[in-house]
């Protein structure tokens, strides 16, 4: 079986937000990950160094981009 590759489809500054991300994604039946370098949230300030990213699978990619943009309108 061939394995799906996950796209980097943004960076933000907090766990929190990239929380809120996941879950709208979620509820529009997209899956996705977070992933950030801050030691299984034992260091959070290292988010606001680093980042934390979201990815998606890249058969998903389009239509996360057109979700997110959609959300960034309605903020």
């Amino acid at each position: 079986m061939k394995e799906k590759r996950l796209k980097l489809i943004r960076t933000l500054g907090t766990r929190i937000e990239a929380e809120i991300i996941k879950s709208f994604l979620s509820a529009n039946e997209i899956y996705s990950e977070i992933i950030a370098d801050d030691a299984n949230q034992s260091y959070p300030s290292l988010s606001s160094v680093r980042g934390v990213n979201i990815y998606v699978k890249e058969d998903d990619y389009k239509a996360a981009i057109d979700l997110l943009e959609e959300f960034d309108e309605e903020k």
